[in-house]
């Protein structure tokens, strides 16, 4: 039977359904791995977290008693161990979806047409918001997907024609100047504005990586100002206003704090979450080991001994890109052992190689947003996605699952998440930079 009006209540009807708690249907985490396989907890309250770890053992020890109960009793911290911690804060981001009066009148003259129309829709910007989340996880909180290599007036090549993948149809980008933490976006013809004028991509030529853009509120010139060769890119209102981790109260700027902000090499002033990494870098911010010129087996094996030698724990998950993925089944020739490895959450499980590590199996698994030329070696339980209720999740504190537009005969979803990725044993964990490169 056919809907003979677009009332509120059959459209709130449909999505309350769709979405009886707010969180997002779990089948839609089929295509996002590393998002699948992370721990998840949705009790981030509060102005911040604090991530508290050990990086050394008390070191009240000695062949002499005297020694080691003076080590004990008044040495370097006490005798005792070395206890840090970050405090880490919320980022937020939102996804949204309008729909015009006249589009959803016409769905309900075919039954179940308007059921059809909001679940595309809904699914549309859910799996959207949900690739966001997937690329961000991977990312180093500035948001950038992609480096330019060079640029014309309207196009502009990526330096990695494999990050194409994290560029869409019509979203708006930011540009911004090739230093370690950008925070000041390139001025852009034309300008942009949060009333939407700016650029926007028209045009993704996914296998060479050049993007084309097109401007809304004025002809695009990417020639005419100071964007160059080496900027980075981001979708417009993602990049950080402040440095990675320096938030101090409130949410932080920009995307979540990626595994490449946690692992990564601390340069001197170091300040993330609060805590200067350089006293204790390889346990406080992991590893990251240029393989350039190793056979792609061997530098797994010895990305696994630098994290093994350091006696705090060993990853047991690999994360790297599908082309990479291809290439290292050549590598491994007739010894490629597939398995399965289960997410926590039901249902949902990716194909995977396992590889034979010195301390058990490890579980090969093939990402589409990871990045090119980089083996994510993770000890998944070291890493947790913490955020203020589900993430993504239907925006609806005041029970109302649509909005009627105010100035527009439009009606307006939204969806969102308030959280940060936090990871409490770095040491554990290294990213191979130039995998099979």
């Amino acid at each position: 039977m056919a809907y003979t009006n677009p009332t509120y209540g059959a459209v709130q009807a449909i999505l309350k359904t769709k979405y009886p708690d707010g969180a997002i249907p779990q089948a839609l985490y089929k295509n996002f791995p590393l998002l699948a396989l992370v721990k998840k907890t949705t009790n981030f309250d509060g102005d911040f977290r604090v991530v508290a770890l050990q990086n050394e053992r008390p070191q009240g020890s000695s062949s002499s008693f005297a020694v080691a109960q003076g080590v004990a009793k008044s040495g370097l911290n006490g005798g005792g161990g070395s206890y840090q911690r970050f405090q880490v804060y919320r980022t937020r981001h939102y996804g949204l979806l309008r729909m015009d009066g006249e589009t959803m009148k016409a769905a309900v003259r075919t039954s179940g047409a308007l059921v059809d129309l909001w679940n595309n829709e809904t699914d549309g910007i859910s799996t959207n918001e949900l690739q966001e989340l997937e690329f961000q996880l991977f990312g180093d909180g500035t948001g950038t997907r992609g480096i330019i290599l060079s640029r014309t007036a309207t196009t502009f090549s990526l330096a990695t024609p494999a990050d194409a993948v994290n560029f869409q149809l019509g979203m708006k980008l930011d540009f911004f100047a090739a230093t370690p933490t950008p925070t000041t976006a390139r001025a852009t013809s034309p300008v942009t504005t949060d009333a939407g004028n700016g650029v926007y991509v028209s045009g993704i030529n996914r296998q060479t990586g050049v993007i084309t853009v097109q401007g809304v509120g004025g002809t695009v010139d990417l020639t005419a100002g100071s964007i160059a060769a080496t900027d980075r890119v981001t979708r417009s209102g993602d990049g950080p206003t402040t440095a990675v981790g320096t938030a101090s109260s409130g949410s932080a700027s920009g995307t979540l704090a990626g595994i490449q902000s946690w692992i990564t090499t601390p340069a001197a002033g170091d300040n993330f979450w609060g805590l200067n990494r350089t006293a204790d870098p390889v346990r406080l911010a992991g590893q990251v080991l240029s393989v350039s010129g190793l056979p792609m087996n061997e530098a797994l094996m010895e990305g696994e001994a630098r994290v093994l030698v350091q006696g705090v724990g060993s990853p047991d998950t690999i994360l790297v890109n599908p082309l990479d993925l291809q290439n290292l089944k050549k590598a491994l020739g007739s010894d490629i052992v597939y398995d399965r490895v289960v997410s926590n959450i039901a249902g949902i499980s990716f194909k995977s190689i396992q590889y034979d590590g010195a301390n058990g199996p490890m579980s090969i698994v093939s990402d589409p947003f990871c990045p090119r030329n980089k083996a994510f070696m993770l000890q998944m339980p070291s890493w947790e996605l913490s955020t203020l209720g589900a993430a993504p999740q239907m925006l609806d504190w005041d029970n109302n699952d649509y909005l009627r537009v105010n100035d527009n005969d439009q009606y307006e979803v939204r969806f969102g998440h308030y959280g940060q990725f936090l990871c409490n044993n770095p040491g554990a964990n290294i990213i191979l930079t130039n995998f099979g490169a």
